[in-house]
């Protein structure tokens, strides 16, 4: 499954799709899942680190934080990046990014399950990472993903 934005009416709204092929038809169709809700793109007004964000030497923070506190760490960090104070709207994917910030991508995140091959978990982290709006540094990604399998 993923994310599909529509454009109506000047405004762009984010659904979540699956493809589905047809004994009758050679070709996929795709099937809307869930209305997710009206997208907002704010844009980046600073470049704070995540090293400044948190204000302590990065392995000291990732031994002593549980992993679930480390990304929500990550997610405040792009809001205050984004200049998004707070979310009222139940109904507001905010484009962060390469990706999307809604309530399905921070499932996404905060339920991961990792396959046992390296290969295959990296790739998983990396996608929810980023398909959840989140930059991340490659050193930083590295230690997060050898906190997660060790």
């Amino acid at each position: 499954m993923f994310i599909r934005v529509k454009n109506h009416k000047n405004n762009n709204y984010a659904y979540l799709v699956k493809n589905k092929r047809f004994k009758t038809s050679s070709n996929p169709k795709q099937m809307i899942v869930k209305y997710l809700g009206k997208v907002i793109k704010p844009k980046r007004v600073s470049k704070i680190k995540f090293k400044e964000y948190i204000n302590q030497d990065i392995k000291e923070y990732l031994e002593k934080t549980e992993i679930n506190n480390i990304f929500l760490d990550l997610i405040k960090l792009e809001l205050l990046n984004h200049d998004i104070k707070e979310i009222n709207t139940k109904n507001i994917i905010i484009e962060l990014n390469e990706g999307f910030l809604c309530n399905y991508t921070l499932q996404q995140l905060f339920n991961l399950k990792l396959p046992k091959s390296d290969k295959e978990a990296s790739l998983i982290l990396a996608n929810t990472i980023l398909s959840a709006g989140i930059k991340i540094q490659s050193s930083l990604f590295i230690k997060i993903f050898k906190k997660l399998k060790y």
